[in-house]
């Protein structure tokens, strides 16, 4: 009798243990939900991979409406994540990337803009880059404050999400760039940005860069990009070059 009560709180003891340790070493998670569609269209994208081009362990699929839920675990104080969508017949595209902290709170509409492979080099072949090029591209909206908090389908109802009269750089210092026009096409005559609020750098240096936006009126959130061959980023919104309320 006196041998089986040993053993069993010896068992009670480990257990308990085990679970402390599982208790103190559990990392909250942050998660990443949005929806990834077609760009200029508000067709979704079923069976995307979606992951984080810092942390590739952290992955998920996009299901039959093109909605994704990524949970990515921080353990570092400060730890960058860039997520990036994966699908055949369409091009990879990198988001912007964010900064997180172990336990930091989810982010929700963090929408996939996502050019087909047909779209992609007509784009290309319009900004003069060339579908083959191996140089980073990167693409952003300064984007209405209206569409902030709005479902998916809402912000796809929306229509145009983008603020006029805006001009935009990139530090460190990256050449003028190319401001898309009311009809979404890249326009190297405009100065500023149209109604549809698309940017563009072509040809970027491998690096990490910080996007601003200036208006006469208006304030807008910076935003980081991380540039890479053969990387093509689009910050879009509700995120990117937001417009802060």
């Amino acid at each position: 009798m006196h041998v089986r009560f040993i053993l069993a709180l010896a068992v009670v003891t480990a257990l308990t243990s085990c679970q402390a340790n599982s208790t103190t070493t559990a990392t909250p998670a942050t998660h990443f939900r949005g929806v990834a569609y077609t760009f200029n269209t508000p067709k979704p994208i079923a069976g995307a991979t979606i992951s984080v081009a810092e942390l590739p362990q952290f992955t998920t699929v996009t299901d039959a409406n093109g909605y994704y839920d990524l949970s990515v675990e921080v353990t570092a104080s400060s730890q960058k994540v860039t997520p990036f969508i994966v699908k055949a017949d369409f091009h990879t595209i990198y988001l912007q990337t964010f900064t997180l902290h172990p336990g930091d709170p989810d982010l929700a509409n963090v929408h996939f803009q996502t050019p087909d492979e047909g779209t992609f080099v007509l784009l290309s072949t319009l900004v003069g880059v060339g579908p083959k090029t191996t140089q980073c591209q990167v693409v952003t909206t300064v984007s209405d404050k209206a569409i902030q908090g709005l479902t998916y389908e809402q912000f796809r109802d929306h229509g145009a999400h983008g603020v006029s009269g805006v001009q935009a750089s990139a530090t460190p210092t990256l050449p003028k760039p190319i401001y898309f026009n009311a009809n979404v096409v890249p326009d190297a005559k405009l100065t500023e940005s149209s109604d549809d609020g698309g940017i563009l750098w072509i040809n970027v240096p491998d690096g990490e860069y910080t996007l601003s936006a200036t208006h006469s009126t208006r304030k807008f959130a910076e935003v980081t990009v991380t540039c890479a061959p053969n990387r093509i980023v689009n910050a879009n919104p509700p995120w990117g070059l937001h417009e802060i309320p």
